[in-house]
């Protein structure tokens, strides 16, 4: 199993990178006490889960204390657990909670306190930590970068997903797109005899939308638009882009331009799934 443990100071990401795993397909849970890391582990394992995250944190502090030699033995125990420690320095935890006005969990007279304190009890945390992440100069966005070179072992273009549907305007606007393409304006197969009850999954179909004029220029733009937009999802670390195609009744024009798409993402052996709206309902 893939199995990781995220400790470190309150403010310095621990939520995000938890985040992170979780988007990159992690089963996660937070502020788990470490007593009950074995039996979560056991559980996971019954299941057929293969990643795991898991958030542990100083605010209990009496329970904590008692339970951190505990975390030596689970790694001797399940060496494929790497510990994660996150930290920050003094000055930009506070300025941290002061921007977000939340109160910090560990109780003390006040913030600094609460933060000095909070790292004198994680001390030996720190020691039994695989990788030390300070992010006291960096933003999530390099956070999730960093973590990436940690954990990630394949090729981000292989971690990427792309969704393409095919909908029709008539039965209702369609939710949840990052891109949205309406195709009414192409020529429509609706109104040719031997068409019109096909679909753009039979070929005649799919050639008469692709093999025109007004088809040719628009999947020229549209190239040239996935071709910038695709790379710079995956430099961002997004796992899946969504895209969807309409026309009117969803089965002939945004159909063939779904299965256009789909043999530009085959050539450039980006992952990919399908749903046609009209057709699948």
């Amino acid at each position: 199993m893939n199995l990781v443990v995220i400790s470190g100071s309150s403010g310095s990401g621990k939520t995000e990178a938890l985040k992170y795993f979780e988007d990159s397909g992690y089963f996660c849970i937070d502020n788990i006490p470490i007593s009950l890391i074995p039996p979560f582990l056991m559980l996971i394992k019954k299941n057929g889960i293969q990643k795991a995250a898991m958030g542990a944190d100083a605010r209990v502090q009496e329970l904590f204390k008692k339970e951190i030699s505990l975390l030596s033995d689970l790694k001797v125990e399940y060496p494929e657990i790497k510990l994660i420690y996150l930290d920050a320095s003094d000055e930009i935890l506070y300025k941290r909670y002061n921007e977000t006005r939340r109160k910090h969990p560990f109780p003390a007279k006040n913030l600094f306190e609460s933060i000095q304190g909070e790292k004198h009890i994680l001390r030996e945390i720190v020691e039994l930590s695989d990788i030390y992440l300070d992010t006291s100069k960096i933003n999530v966005h390099q956070l999730k970068d960093k973590l990436a070179e940690i954990i990630e072992k394949k090729d981000d273009k292989n971690q990427f997903m792309v969704h393409l549907a095919s909908f029709g305007f008539k039965y209702g606007d369609f939710s949840g797109a990052h891109l949205l393409f309406d195709v009414r304006f192409l020529p429509n197969p609706f109104f040719i005899d031997e068409l019109k009850h096909k679909t753009g999954l039979s070929e005649d179909v799919y050639s008469y939308v692709i093999n025109n004029n007004e088809t040719e220029c628009f999947l020229r733009e549209l190239d040239r638009m996935l071709d910038y937009l695709i790379p710079q999802y995956i430099k961002e670390r997004r796992h899946y882009l969504h895209i969807a195609i309409g026309c009117t009744g969803g089965k002939h024009r945004s159909v063939s331009v779904v299965r256009y798409i789909e043999k530009k993402l085959i050539e450039k052996n980006i992952n990919y799934d399908i749903s046609h709206r009209e057709i699948d309902s």
